[in-house]
């Protein structure tokens, strides 16, 4: 129980980030993190698109690298076959793009939490 708990919290406090990064694109609609299985899961209304789109990143973790906090992932995929292909194609040229830099105070918690 304490574990789910836990989850509630840390997709509180990532929902909250995730929402301003957002915010210029669309809506953040639902958020899930699995700590168990280490995948999120996330429905986003974006400007202009008449149905919503669901992500889902695959084996996330946290790491500091350079002073800076980020979140990594091993795969990320999306309920768009022409998107998850644009995403392959990125992620071969740039592995090291699966990342994202989390603001301090966020990866504070995240590390306490998760």
């Amino acid at each position: 129980m304490p574990g789910n708990f836990l989850n509630k919290i840390a997709t509180k406090v990532i929902s909250f980030a995730v929402r301003k990064y957002i915010e210029p694109y669309g809506e953040l609609e639902n958020l899930l993190i699995d700590n168990e299985t280490k995948e999120i899961l996330a429905s986003l209304q974006l400007k202009g698109e008449l149905q919503s789109i669901e992500i889902k990143m695959l084996q996330y973790g946290f790491i500091r690298d350079n002073e800076k906090n980020y979140l990594i992932f091993s795969d990320l995929y999306t309920s768009r076959e022409w998107l998850n292909v644009i995403l392959l194609n990125y992620f071969e040229e740039k592995p090291d793009a699966k990342k994202i830099e989390i603001p301090p105070a966020v990866a504070t918690l995240l590390k306490f939490l998760l």
